[in-house]
């Protein structure tokens, strides 16, 4: 008796288990459904254009001519009529809805968080409508292959329309037990109706009823195959990101690193020359850093550099607009662990220093972009635990003459000696580098350390 509930209970799991109630999160199991929802709009958009091709063939070619021979009541003629048009009407208005459902989904949501229910306008559910249209399809050519009951024993077409259904479309158990039931009862009254010999009934009925299990099973399964799948693909594009993230991002400030700056640069670089874009390098470094961290420790120094990148990220906001298309613009779309707008590419390059990437701006913008940061980061105080300090950084910054890997590392030495200036004129200032000389930006404010000694006055 135990293996009977046992073997009753997974039947009822199969028929009517709900995948998107997995362990894999509510971000995961919606990203799924949307790309199931795209699979089965893009397989409806044919399977409903080869219909409505179909059912303006037989209007035309059978239903139109049987009304002008035999009138409207003659042959079944007008119900013919009637039932090809509700297939013709379903398939435009299928076909309709399912443009519009993959025009709207087919573009990736890239944030990880959690996301509503995938749906295509607010309270209408695609699930719902993908049922109507399947029983709308199926139903009526039930009803004319029972019309066809009174010149033949055939139910070929409505078994071969069935099975092609279930193993097209992904519909969700236990909707599809519903939709297929649905339309095999429509068949049965119809079977009844119209079909006078009571063997021909009887075997239609039961070989219709077993062509209904066969496609409640064949969809069922390919429904679950397909969930499976796409969560599978789903997971993976998701750690993909995750290591794409990792691999070009700094794990302790969640800005760019070195790899993914040189390539964002090159990406650019080729597109240069063709949009006259320009570029301004900016190194940042804070200033007395070895020794702070020294007296305050590491914990306290990992503070100051978070606290740092955070500014930056204010200047550029985290989003992931930091990617490069294939003409060189940054593009616009969101991430979390990226820092970049409008032409700014921020990254940590090592230790205390940061470079900041500012694209079309002039040298006059850019040396007063630096000093906003600066002189944020001069007025901000940085408390861990006991301990509480403001930290002053300094600056260089110079012109990407020649856009290239060379030009960029030469642009890079050229702001370093910038630095090395700024650093050489009492720190806490911007300095750029011009004609093979530097040349300092506005002073900036003078800044009182709270737990340390007084900064270097500029």
């Amino acid at each position: 008796m135990e293996k009977v509930f046992y073997q009753l209970k997974k039947v009822i799991r199969f028929f009517g288990a709900n995948p998107d109630k997995s362990e894999i999160g509510k971000a995961d199991a919606a990203e799924v459904r949307r790309e199931m929802l795209v699979t089965n709009a893009r397989r409806a958009k044919y399977m409903l254009a080869a219909t409505l091709g179909f059912e303006l063939f037989l209007i035309a070619a059978h239903d139109i001519p049987s009304i002008i021979r035999h009138g409207l009541f003659g042959e079944n003629a007008l119900y013919y009529f009637l039932l090809h048009s509700i297939i013709l009407i379903t398939a435009v208005s299928g076909l309709r809805y399912a443009n519009l459902l993959i025009r709207k989904n087919s573009q990736p949501p890239v944030r990880e968080a959690s996301s509503p229910k995938p749906s295509f306008r607010k309270g209408i559910s695609p699930d719902f409508v993908q049922a109507l249209v399947i029983f709308f399809i199926i139903a009526p050519t039930a009803m004319i292959n029972a019309l066809d009951q009174s010149f033949t024993d055939s139910i070929v077409v409505y078994v071969a329309i069935t099975l092609m259904i279930s193993v097209l479309m992904l519909m969700r158990p236990p909707v599809n037990l519903v939709v297929y039931a649905s339309c095999h009862l429509v068949f049965i009254i119809g079977l009844l109706i119209h079909q006078h010999d009571g063997t021909a009934a009887a075997a239609n009925s039961i070989n219709g009823s077993i062509a209904v299990i066969s496609a409640m099973i064949i969809s069922t399964t390919f429904y679950h195959s397909g969930y499976e799948s796409t969560m599978k693909t789903v997971l993976l594009r998701k750690a993909n990101r995750k290591l794409e993230i990792l691999s070009t991002t700094d794990s302790l400030t969640g800005l760019y690193n070195r790899r993914y700056f040189y390539d964002c640069l090159e990406t650019a670089c080729l597109a240069a020359e063709r949009h006259q874009d320009s570029w301004v390098l900016i190194i940042f470094d804070l200033d007395d850093f070895k020794e702070t961290n020294d007296a305050y420790g590491h914990s306290f120094g990992d503070q100051i550099l978070i606290s740092f990148a955070d500014i930056l990220k204010g200047h550029c906001r985290i989003t992931d607009s930091g990617r490069i298309d294939d003409s060189g613009r940054i593009m616009n779309s969101e991430r979390t662990g990226e820092t970049c707008r409008a032409g700014k590419i921020a990254v940590r390059w090592g230790g205390e220093e940061f470079v900041l990437a500012l694209q079309n701006v002039t040298t006059e913008q850019a040396l007063e972009i630096g000093e906003q940061i600066l002189k944020t980061q001069s007025r901000k105080s940085v408390t861990l635990g006991d301990y509480r300090a403001t930290v002053t950084a300094s600056a260089g910054a110079a012109l990407l003459e020649d856009c290239s890997i060379t030009g960029v590392d030469r642009a890079l030495v050229h702001a370093d000696r910038a630095l090395y200036a700024a650093k050489s004129e009492g720190k806490n200032r911007i300095v750029l580098y011009q004609d093979g000389q530097t040349a300092s930006g506005e002073k900036v404010q003078e800044c009182k350390g709270a737990g340390m000694g007084d900064s270097s006055s500029v």
